[in-house]
């Protein structure tokens, strides 16, 4: 993101950054897709992380479904916004300090804190 110094306490700093992150975080498949790297300590395998997230949603969307959404739409978006980080070789993502940042805003909102 452009402007960015350090950590979470200077961004967004500009318009267009707080409209890319509002925008990624008003969906409920990213924020679902934090959380759950944010209760991992190790990087996740893509397709291990989509039958978390599958499980874990009232949602009736199978595992294969959860994982076409994370590698096309979700997790680009995140690591757009450097939130995660994603080994496209390996099929692994793992939450940058920011992304852990912003898990646990998202997991307090999420819990009504």
């Amino acid at each position: 993101m452009s402007g960015r110094t350090t950590g979470l306490a200077a961004w967004p700093s500009t318009a267009d950054d707080a409209d890319r992150l509002f925008a990624a975080l008003g969906s409920a498949s990213r924020r679902e897709a934090l959380a759950e790297l944010g209760r991992r300590d190790d990087p996740a395998e893509v397709a291990d992380l989509a039958a978390s997230l599958a499980e874990s949603t009232d949602r009736p969307d199978d595992a294969d479904e959860v994982a076409v959404r994370l590698w096309h739409i979700d997790l680009p978006k995140l690591a757009d916004l450097g939130l995660v980080t994603v080994d496209y070789g390996t099929r692994v993502a793992e939450l940058t300090p920011d992304g852990r940042h912003a898990a646990a805003v998202t997991a307090r909102h999420e819990n009504g804190q």
